[in-house]
């Protein structure tokens, strides 16, 4: 059975700006922490794009671990030692069409 992506569009609500290394790192340990390091490796989870402007960022991982890399998202509490969440707005089953819907979110 072939693997099939899935883009997670997810907007991110913090008092401070965070870099897109501080959110991939906080994404890939709330995963681990939440499911441990084999789902982590299984799900394919990699952060393909992010807006430091607008705070919104989208998310690759596989279709198979779709549900669990939401609730692991939503169970992020902070990033860099501040605290956040993570919201997920859309899931698309394209790169091209989650890059579109960011570019075309406005400014907060």
């Amino acid at each position: 059975m072939k693997l099939t992506k899935r883009y997670l569009i997810f907007l991110v609500k913090s008092p401070l700006t965070h870099s897109k290394s501080e959110i991939n790192k906080a994404i890939k340990r709330g995963l681990k922490r939440t499911f441990g390091e084999k789902y982590l490796a299984l799900s394919g989870v990699e952060l393909v794009e992010y807006d430091e402007k607008k705070n919104i960022g989208v998310l690759r991982c596989y279709h198979n671990y779709l549900e669990l890399v939401r609730a692991s998202l939503a169970l992020v509490t902070n990033i860099g030692g501040s605290p956040a969440a993570l919201y997920v707005l859309k899931a698309t089953g394209t790169r091209k069409k989650a890059i579109r819907i960011i570019s075309s979110y406005p400014l907060q």
